[in-house]
């Protein structure tokens, strides 16, 4: 499968929120006992960073983007999502991955949050991220993989 990330612009603003929508929905409902769409979609629009969120492509498809910007010095992941029916395709790995990669070639650290109810935090884990904080309904969540190489261990 062909993956590709290319900028966001203000002409993908309904894409990005449908996507976000039909990805995450499930589990802000689970998490908050609600679904209040007025104030889920004002939230998304507040948090959406332009300079940061890429729409990934697979097979010249639009499937769904990721926002990783960065913050003191390290690297955000703040949402990846890909459409449910593009899922467990290899995509979101795939997307990581480069991010990952990134990271390690600017030498930063990594990070993410996870909703505790999401099983993307089993990929997350796969890939090298472990948990370091948790709150009520997150896991906060650390890339490790290339620190235990530069330490020789793994």
């Amino acid at each position: 499968m062909n993956v590709e990330m290319g900028q966001a612009t203000a002409d993908d603003i309904n894409f990005l929120w449908h996507v976000f929508r039909v990805s995450m929905e499930d589990y802000i409902t689970q998490t908050r006992g609600e679904w209040n769409e007025q104030r889920e979609e004002a939230q998304f629009r507040n948090q959406l960073d332009w300079l940061t969120t890429q729409v990934v492509h697979a097979n010249n498809l639009a499937v769904g983007f990721i926002m990783a910007p960065i913050k003191e010095g390290a690297r955000w992941i703040h949402t990846i999502c890909i459409v449910p029916e593009h899922q467990r395709k290899g995509i979101g790995t795939e997307v990581l991955r480069r991010v990952i990669s990134q990271a390690k070639e600017q030498k930063m650290s990594l990070y993410l949050s996870v909703l505790k109810v999401n099983p993307a935090r089993r990929l997350y884990e796969r890939l090298g991220f472990r948990v370091i904080e948790e709150t009520t309904h997150h896991f906060k969540m650390q890339f490790y993989a290339a620190l235990k190489s530069e330490a020789g261990v793994g």
